[in-house]
């Protein structure tokens, strides 16, 4: 989560872990670079060579992009689905990164986002929104708390 937020920020984390006087690491680090290493492996597309945005952090999570796709890295579902504000662009696919389906109905008022409960992950649900236009250039817009 701190590092999807860090991201969707613009951000870089560092992970500060420092051998012991042997050169060891610290097997609880160990294991905690591990499981970075594992969630990486399945949503990196949404993390290397991003930027954050367009949609702003907020109570749902962050956002990041590249080319015409939108991640965006769910860490609270408000009411089971998530409301976006209007995009000036048409959402062609919506799907969960690490496998499983989303659904992105897009009105004139905003994009509604749903995936169902045995979809989502515990810890950050990555949604691709592909878009039919690249994203840079896009003004930044904030997602209304819910």
């Amino acid at each position: 989560r701190l590092l999807a937020r860090v991201v969707g920020r613009d951000g870089n984390l560092l992970l500060n872990v420092g051998p012991r006087p042997d050169g060891r690491i610290d097997p609880p680090q160990v294991e905690r670079l591990l499981e970075i290493g594992e969630w990486l492996r399945r949503h990196g597309e949404s993390i290397y060579g991003t930027r954050g945005g367009p949609l702003l952090p907020g109570d749902y999570g962050v956002s990041t992009h590249r080319g015409n796709k939108i991640y965006l890295h769910v860490l609270q579902w408000p009411d089971g689905k998530l409301i976006l504000p209007p995009l000036p662009a048409r959402v062609l696919r919506a799907s969960v990164l690490a496998g499983g389906r989303a659904q992105a109905l897009q009105r004139e008022d905003g994009i509604e986002i749903a995936v169902d409960a045995d979809g989502r992950e515990a810890i950050d649900t990555v949604v691709v929104l592909e878009l039919d236009r690249p994203v840079s250039g896009m003004k930044s817009v904030a997602v209304p708390a819910r």
